[in-house]
């Protein structure tokens, strides 16, 4: 055991498992299909692993909560919040702990309460291990509601529709294409016989983000006017503070002083 490398090990595992069912039925958010859970993945793993004298370690590189969980939300609480977090997955030789291989995973989890940061380590730890080891799940991934979309992409694009997050699904839709398939995939979420409800909502939401950074590049151009009575402070909250994409969605509409005003204070 001890002659063996990390590679050689993980080459023992692989011939020994190379099959690991769907254990869980998933529904919600216009999905319907079969999952492997961690603890199916871990259990059909465990005594290859050990055997071979890998120890796997699961590292959280950066996270954030895209989304907070605010229940007095006005108009419409906002009762999940949305973690995003990425991890370092390695596969270490116990015999040579300098002797090791790792996977980069993303992870996005939503909770009601505290578990989404849980949750988030959890399927980035699966996916690692599902990855590294090339295991097959049963089902083709062609089973689920679209074969061009994840469906942790498709379950926050109905949860920012569902909690009318107008700007941050704005933000959201900017990683897609207009002729992109994977946008059209995403309507496939919407719940039973309610695509064309969330497609009239989406609208709807976008518009509502056009029309914030339209009244922005207004309330921008008042507060520079002439140059002559700067009022600074809202300068700050309306541009300095807000993303780079909400800066460009309002930079065209600004008149050419406030830009130029603009440029000089950046």
């Amino acid at each position: 055991m001890e002659s063996k490398n990390i590679y050689q090990r993980i080459n023992a595992v692989m011939a020994e498992v190379a099959y690991v069912k769907k254990d869980v039925a998933v529904s919600g958010g216009g999905a319907n299909y079969r999952a492997v859970t961690r603890d199916s993945v871990v259990s059909q793993l465990r005594e290859s692993i050990v055997q071979a004298g890998i120890v796997v370690q699961t590292s959280q590189i950066k996270g954030e909560w895209t989304v907070l969980r605010n229940v007095n939300a006005t108009p419409t609480p906002i009762k999940m919040g949305l973690y995003s977090g990425f991890y370092m997955i390695e596969f270490i030789n116990i015999d040579d702990p300098k002797d090791r291989t790792s996977i980069t995973v993303e992870a996005h989890a939503q909770d009601n309460g505290d578990k989404a940061t849980g949750k988030a380590m959890t399927y980035a730890e699966k996916t690692g291990l599902l990855k590294q080891f090339l295991l097959e799940t049963g089902l083709n991934d062609e089973e689920r509601p679209s074969d061009s979309m994840d469906s942790e992409l498709g379950e926050k694009f109905i949860y920012l529709i569902e909690t009318e997050n107008a700007l941050e699904l704005d933000e959201f839709m900017s990683n897609f294409g207009t002729d992109d398939p994977a946008r059209k995939a995403l309507f496939d979420f919407a719940p039973k016989g309610k695509k064309t409800e969330y497609t009239k909502a989406w609208g709807n939401l976008i518009s509502e983000a056009s029309n914030t950074y339209q009244e922005c590049s207004f309330a921008l151009d008042e507060a520079v006017g002439d140059g002559s009575d700067v009022d600074s402070s809202l300068i700050s909250e309306l541009w300095f503070d807000n993303t780079e994409r909400y800066k460009r969605r309002v930079w065209g509409q600004l008149n050419n002083y406030t830009q130029e005003y603009l440029k000089a204070k950046k």
